[in-house]
């Protein structure tokens, strides 16, 4: 029994004596257990309201740690790329280094003279952008396109001799 209820109960012990209960008794005890009902009930929502505040607060940092996680995840993916491609890099300049160093027919095998050669450049500059304006399909476009031109004008040149006109 709560306080109201028992409050009454103990009123009616010390009153009565033994008396039989009356309506109005009945009608009392209805209340007092109304008023512990209604008592518990705002304790209860009391209680609610505090455990919403304290969901909410903690919603609110679970929220937070998963935007962190998430980017410490998306960090450590760009890290691990990062060492992935420098490890890559590494080994590829390693493997090109030991056997690919550029050497001319009079060079001992396992010499490396990038170092004197270093004025070289220029030219495998020069030949480098040729390769690659000729060598592409730009480069046959331009090639196609010279040949007609070169064609035309060969045509034009025989039809004036053999016809008199083009």
């Amino acid at each position: 029994m709560t306080d109201a209820a028992e409050r009454k109960v103990r009123q009616w012990a010390l009153r009565r004596n033994g008396d039989p209960l009356e309506n109005s008794d009945i009608v009392e005890l209805v209340f007092a257990f109304d008023e512990d009902n209604e008592a518990r009930h705002d304790e209860v929502v009391e209680e609610i309201q505090t455990l919403v505040a304290e969901g909410n607060v903690r919603g609110e940092r679970i929220d937070a740690l998963e935007r962190w996680r998430v980017r410490q995840e998306e960090n450590c993916e760009t890290r691990m790329l990062e060492v992935a491609r420098n490890e890559h890099e590494q080994r590829h300049n390693a493997h090109m280094s030991e056997y690919h160093a550029p050497r001319r027919e009079g060079d001992a095998s396992g010499s490396d003279y990038r170092k004197e050669r270093r004025g070289g450049d220029a030219e495998t500059a020069q030949r480098t952008f040729f390769m690659w304006t000729l060598g592409s399909k730009l480069g046959a476009a331009f090639i196609a396109i010279l040949v007609a031109a070169v064609v035309t004008l060969v045509n034009i040149g025989i039809n004036y001799l053999w016809f008199g006109h083009p």
